[in-house]
């Protein structure tokens, strides 16, 4: 599937959001030293409790149709990369 640069930013920032307030109200924003390993470790907390998206939206103020329905539904066995392959260098 090819999904537009503006929809995969979009979905990035969301997922991104949703995974720094998993960290932030469930796990302890502060523990982990890294960026990285704190969305790694809200995400793994996501796949066990799906119920916390709701809680993102509800505090969001906002949902996002197609971006929500594509984070409630991510499957980390499934995963895909984005990447843009349109991009010229040099």
């Amino acid at each position: 599937m090819i999904i537009d640069q503006v929809m995969a930013n979009s979905f990035i920032g969301r997922y991104k959001n949703f995974l720094l307030f998993v960290n932030r109200n469930y796990l302890g924003s502060d523990e982990k030293p890294s960026f990285l390993e704190k969305l790694m470790e809200a995400r793994s907390y996501y796949m066990d409790n799906r119920e916390v998206f709701d809680e993102f939206v509800t505090a969001s103020g906002k949902e996002i149709v197609q971006i929500d329905k594509a984070i409630r539904s991510v499957d980390i066995d499934s995963w895909i990369y984005l990447r843009d392959t349109t991009l010229k260098i040099g």
